[in-house]
Parts: structure tokens; C-alpha cells; sequence
């Protein structure tokens, strides 16, 4: 009897301390949740296409981070949001505006106009009413030609921090549309394209 109670003490105590330290690894490991690839806007399509008719050819340079703050966004604290691939945010927002460019044939390696961008802040709120990403940035082109931008994006936020941190990652591929959407029709932005006079 004393053999069996022995056993049932051991098997006990090691599902009690394996359980603690699976337990450990989840409170300690911090979760990842990546964002979806991005993709082409047709409302932004409609701004860019018209801008091709005059024959405007852009290449897109490097969009560089001024902050650290900008390395890892979080959601509730826990959460690292992060873009696929292993990208970094910057890399993925320059990536965007090669798309939409593309999309509406303004985009051209060879082309001897680039435009470039500097992020001061990205942020990212999912508070429960008050959920939305913003966006502070400089757009710049080797023409000499600049303005600053800042852009907003809402979105419903849930309670429960998984549902509000899903929904964190789904939205921001849809704040950058709206982010690209603000800085293409601002009347500055064609002035990015135009070639030194």
C-alpha cells in the first residue's frame, strides 16, 4: 500500500510542478500576433490613377524610424504586434506605397525622382470605445519637396484582449490605406512627383 502511495505522490507532484511551469511559459512568453499581408485600395486607386495620365514616374525610397518606439508595438502590454515576414513597420509601410504605386503605374526603379519618409510615431490604442492607430510622418522627395502628415484610423475595440488584439492586427493594414489615402490627396503630394525645375 505504501508502494502505491508513493507512486501517486510522485505522479502527483510532477504533473504539479510540469503544470506550474507550463503555466510559467505562457505568463512569461509574451504572445505574437502578426498582421495580414497589405493590399491594394481601389479608393486609393482612383486618387493615384489620374495622377499617370501625366506621365509622373516615381521611385520609393528608404521610410526610416526616428524613434525606438516604433520597434515593437504592443497590445494590452502582453502582445508584440508585428508585420509578417519579419518586417519591420517601416519596411512594410514602404512596401505599401510600392504597391499602390505600381498598381496606378506611377511606381519605377529607374525613375530620377524617390520619394523617402521619416515615421515619427506609430501608435496603436485598443481601448475598449477609444480603439484606433495613428500615424505621424514626413513624406519627402529628392526634388527637395516636403510636407508632414498625420493620419487616424477608428476602429471597434472589444473587452476581452484577445478579440481587441485579433482586431488590432486586422485594422492596421487598413490604417495604412488610409494613411496613403490622406498623404495622396493632399495637392502637395503631386508636388513630390514633379521633377526639379
Amino acid at each position: 500500500m505504501k508502494y502505491f502511495k508513493n507512486i501517486l505522490l510522485t505522479i502527483t507532484l510532477a504533473f504539479v510542478f510540469n503544470g506550474c511551469g507550463v503555466m510559467a511559459t505562457l505568463v512569461m512568453t509574451p504572445n505574437t500576433d502578426k498582421m495580414n499581408d497589405y493590399n491594394v485600395s481601389s479608393t486609393n486607386q482612383a486618387l493615384l490613377k489620374p495622377l499617370s495620365k501625366h506621365a509622373y514616374k516615381v521611385n520609393v525610397g528608404e521610410f526610416i524610424d526616428t524613434t525606438d518606439t516604433n520597434n515593437t508595438l504592443k497590445c494590452r502590454i502582453m502582445n508584440a504586434v508585428t508585420p509578417p515576414k519579419d518586417k519591420t513597420y517601416a519596411s512594410y509601410m514602404q512596401e505599401a506605397f510600392i504597391k499602390e504605386l505600381s498598381a496606378s503605374n506611377l511606381y519605377s526603379r529607374k525613375s530620377d525622382i524617390s520619394i523617402y519618409a521619416k515615421i515619427h510615431e506609430i501608435y496603436g490604442s485598443t481601448t475598449y470605445g477609444d480603439a484606433y492607430w495613428s500615424f505621424d510622418i514626413t513624406l519627402i522627395s529628392s526634388n527637395q519637396e516636403s510636407y508632414h502628415l498625420i493620419s487616424k484610423y477608428e476602429y471597434p475595440s472589444s473587452l476581452s484582449a484577445a478579440y481587441a488584439c485579433t482586431e488590432m492586427c486586422e485594422t492596421f493594414p487598413l490604417a495604412l490605406q488610409k494613411l496613403i489615402h490622406d498623404a495622396i490627396k493632399d495637392p502637395k503630394f503631386k508636388k513630390l512627383l514633379q521633377k526639379s525645375k
